[in-house]
């Protein structure tokens, strides 16, 4: 993958993401039954809302960042890069400390299977959107890391970051090689 196309999949990923996030607002804000709304719908609403927010400005810096790709304008591609990361991860962490936690999901699936068919519709849109949102984030997070790659091959001669957290080296099992023999079972004396 060449640096530019790396920034072009990062753009494309955080817009992606930010359509994801855009579908579970509106699930939980406007599609939700709002006769007897319970405090969940407000939270949800506005941890998403928030998100939003953030994402609004993550996108903003992978576009600019793909323009310096683009442009060849490597002196400030590091910094950018470095921002864009730092607002996916920050993304990441409040989607999965605000809204894609045990007790969230677990809440949600209660109101389906509480409060009657309009709920129940509703719970399983906004359960959807949350797996969406979640398989967006790894994947934004896949498209940083291999700008990140791109932009270390460029600026190191090919190291890669992989090599720089120590993985390089480890590989898998030998599959030609015999599994461990299990132990026997002994028969029983009756």
């Amino acid at each position: 993958m060449s640096l530019e196309a790396s920034f072009e999949a990062l753009y494309a990923r955080s817009t992606e993401l930010r359509e994801a996030f855009a579908d579970l607002r509106m699930a939980v804000v406007e599609d939700g039954p709002h006769s007897g709304a319970p405090a969940l719908l407000d939270q949800l609403g506005d941890a998403t809302t928030d998100l939003l927010g953030w994402l609004e400005e993550a996108v903003e810096t992978a576009a600019a960042a793909f323009h310096q790709a683009k442009s060849g304008d490597r002196t400030t591609l590091q910094s950018a890069l470095l921002r864009c990361h730092e607002q996916v991860r920050a993304i990441d962490h409040h989607f999965a400390t605000d809204l894609f936690t045990v007790e969230r999901l677990l809440a949600v699936a209660d109101l389906g299977r509480e409060r009657g068919r309009a709920w129940k519709l509703w719970s399983s849109t906004v359960q959807q959107s949350l797996g969406h949102c979640r398989h967006g984030l790894l994947a934004a997070n896949q498209a940083v890391l291999d700008a990140w790659r791109e932009i270390t091959a460029l600026v190191g001669g090919g190291v890669g970051v992989v090599g720089a957290v120590g993985v390089v080296g480890v590989r898998p099992p030998d599959r030609a090689s015999p599994e461990p023999a299990r132990p026997r079972r002994l028969a029983s004396a009756r």
